[in-house]
């Protein structure tokens, strides 16, 4: 009977149920437009999700988004949506009969309508609140309205109606649009181009007299106060910086952050998320390997340290040139001993429990090398050596063989133990300087103001930060030198880990050398905890 009551003390801490809302806040972006069964769980592994709008057009993609939230339901979900384009590709899609009815495009001053110069299939929409903006078709049900305007209700009106949705991931979310079309942007259609802040090498010819940004920017407030009116009640993550909707969205995303990227860069972030009255706050860190490099460690602990010390959600892939990967890493599920959470079996198992899972006809084709999903969960295989795994995740039936995607995998079977999530438990405080504790990052934040001067950056840049939760603490090293700190002896101990040994040994640590660009999650001993 006592052994039956631990146990049941045991499964009632757990991690993932006391601390749903705990440290690290995992996010997980996918612009592929279907959930399939097997991807249910997975996602499922998330605390905030976004996903591509078109998955509830069917009724198994809504079935499986609310099998989803069955899996966790504290989990949020986003519908990814464009701000400022279309894409003109999407089969059957409502949304591109009514910018074409309403002649949503931006175009330039000779009366071309304008496009993405890296996603060419992406037409850019007159986001402006001029009156060239305005929907002149009578036979619409938006005429006389801003683009700006029926975007959001369209959105509101044809996605978040169904109630599985918790809001909108608003991708290319900016005040500004200098990078595109320079010196050509006609957004009233005066046939005279618009100068930007940024235009410098312009042709000699005619210009209006104003600035592109200044209605670009005004507009695209205009879109996010009518997302907010027409769902008041969603959650709104823009992807980009736009400085006038701090209090009208609930945060914004950096995307592609790496190695190359310092924390001192990440002013805005910290501002927008610490400024925001909105809530709950989803301000979100994209790490990335774009060399699509899933056994990049180190840029994954570098990259969620900075979303550790930023109070941010986390997700690392391959940047936006993809968003389509689920990578999975040791410092995301922790148990309270420090041990990851998560079980190994050795591959031959793995492949009977395949054969008798997938039901292909017993054939499972590898494209250079993938990984397995059996019964939702995550199974990584490679075939080429006998000690390496990395992980990542997409199957795709071929008629009756599994093909899997060109990732090398691992040689042993792994399963992570997603109500260990949130291990860290709650924040104690902001990040400050290891060796000097009264230097609190967010005061060297609040001075910087929406971006830090170079003396700041190089403030930020040259100290080894600390954040501590109730389960453990973040140490990140920023400089461009290898760290070595004092912990108080005993008190800490590295996670236990399974990817990267040499780094997650599980030893407890007097002191703790970092390298450069690197972080440490280092978990509470037992006697500490």
């Amino acid at each position: 009977m006592f052994k039956k009551f631990l146990l049941s003390l045991l499964f009632l801490t757990l991690p993932g149920f006391l601390n749903a809302q705990g440290y690290p806040k995992l996010t997980n972006w996918c612009w592929y437009g279907e959930v399939r069964t097997i991807d249910i769980k997975p996602f499922a592994h998330s605390d905030l999700f976004a996903i591509a709008r078109e998955v509830d057009k069917t009724e198994q993609g809504r079935n499986n988004l609310r099998a989803i939230k069955d899996q966790n339901p504290n989990i949020k979900l986003l519908a990814y949506i464009g701000t400022y384009f279309i894409n003109v590709t999407l089969p059957n899609d409502q949304l591109i009969q009514v910018c074409n009815e309403c002649d949503a495009g931006l175009r330039d001053y000779q009366g071309n309508v304008l496009y993405e110069d890296i996603w060419t299939f992406d037409r850019i929409l007159n986001m402006t609140s001029l009156n060239a903006a305005k929907c002149n078709n009578s036979n619409s049900i938006y005429f006389g309205k801003y683009v700006n305007y029926y975007m959001a209700d369209w959105a509101v009106n044809n996605h978040y109606q169904y109630g599985i949705w918790d809001g909108f991931f608003l991708d290319g979310f900016s005040d500004n649009l200098s990078w595109l079309h320079s010196c050509r942007k006609d957004s009233d259609r005066d046939g005279l181009p618009e100068k930007d802040f940024s235009d410098s090498d312009c042709l000699p010819m005619q210009y209006d007299n104003y600035i592109f940004s200044d209605f670009w920017r005004s507009g695209m407030r205009d879109l996010a106060r009518n997302y907010r009116q027409l769902a008041p009640n969603s959650i709104l993550l823009g992807n980009g910086l736009n400085r006038e909707t701090v209090n009208t969205i609930n945060g914004i995303a950096r995307e592609n952050i790496d190695r190359n990227n310092t924390l001192g860069e990440l002013a805005s972030l910290w501002k927008y998320t610490h400024d925001t009255t909105i809530q709950p706050n989803v301000g979100t860190l994209n790490g990335v390997n774009i060399n699509q490099n899933t056994k990049d460690y180190q840029a994954m602990r570098y990259t969620l340290g900075m979303a550790l010390l930023l109070d941010v959600y986390y997700t690392f892939d391959f940047g936006s040139r993809s968003h389509s990967e689920f990578i999975l890493y040791d410092e995301y599920f922790v148990r309270p001993n420090g041990r990851v959470a998560a079980a190994k079996t050795i591959l031959t198992e793995a492949l009977d429990k395949i054969k008798t899972t997938i039901k292909v006809n017993t054939t499972v084709a590898f494209e250079n090398d993938g990984l397995i999903l059996i019964d939702g969960e995550l199974i990584y295989y490679s075939g080429k050596t006998s000690t390496q795994f990395l992980n990542c995740y997409r199957a795709y039936p071929r008629g009756n063989t599994m093909i899997l995607s060109d990732h090398v995998i691992g040689s042993i079977v792994i399963q992570y133990d997603r109500r260990f999530k949130g291990y860290l438990g709650k924040s104690l405080g902001s990040a400050y300087d290891c060796n000097n504790p009264s230097l609190k990052l967010d005061d060297v934040f609040e001075g910087c103001g929406w971006f830090c001067n170079d003396e700041q950056k190089a403030q930020i840049n040259s100290i080894v930060w600390r954040r501590d939760f109730e389960k453990g603490c973040v140490i990140l090293n920023p400089t461009n030198s290898q760290k070595t700190i004092n912990i108080i002896p005993d008190s800490y101990k590295r996670i236990n880990g399974i990817q990267d040994r040499t780094h997650n040994n599980g030893s407890r640590v007097n002191s703790l050398t970092i390298n450069s660009k690197d972080s440490f999650i280092l978990i509470k001993t037992v006697t500490n905890n």
